[in-house]
């Protein structure tokens, strides 16, 4: 039997996109359900949960059906395994594949390993909001107008003209 004419896509809860979610296939003597799980942030490929069910009959096409909505359900809450990436993995990898100089990568992989992952490295891709990133941002513009201040200070200590400027 040719597996690619055994395929049966369906576009069950995906809009009117009508883009397919998933199919079930004949592969030897076990139904291969497929399930497309969006685009990966990292390397833009499409990404797809799998999952195999022994035997070709009317009771495994069954299970193939129950399968391919849990994973399709997956799917829907974001719970695939690729899309739990942390920011920090991401970064990671967005370090090793950007085309930049070597001076700048080690510039920024500083920025990343000092300020970014201990902060918020740990949270997950998907759960990432616009809140997380305006308290980061918040935090860094604190930390910066302190460290500001000191250098201020520092530099009016060790310049007598500057004191006067700076009282």
């Amino acid at each position: 039997m040719n597996a690619a004419a055994d395929a049966v896509p369906t576009t069950s809860g995906h809009g009117s996109t009508g883009r397919r979610r998933g199919s079930i296939r004949q592969r030897g003597d076990s139904l291969q359900v497929r399930v497309f799980a969006g685009q990966d942030p990292v390397t833009g490929k499409d990404r797809y949960l799998t999952e195999t069910v022994r035997g070709t009959d009317k009771p495994a096409r069954k299970r193939a059906e129950k399968a391919m909505t849990r994973l399709q359900a997956e799917v829907d809450r974001q719970r695939s395994p690729e899309s739990a990436l942390s920011l920090s993995r991401v970064l990671d990898e967005w370090l090793r594949t950007v085309e930049i100089e070597d001076t700048t990568r080690r510039t920024y992989l500083g920025y990343i390993e000092r300020t970014v992952k201990p902060a918020i490295g740990t949270i997950g891709i998907d759960k990432l909001s616009a809140r997380n990133l305006e308290t980061f941002y918040a935090q860094l513009r604190r930390c910066r107008a302190r460290l500001l201040g000191a250098a201020a200070h520092r530099a009016a200590r060790d310049r007598p003209a500057a004191r006067l400027r700076h009282g």
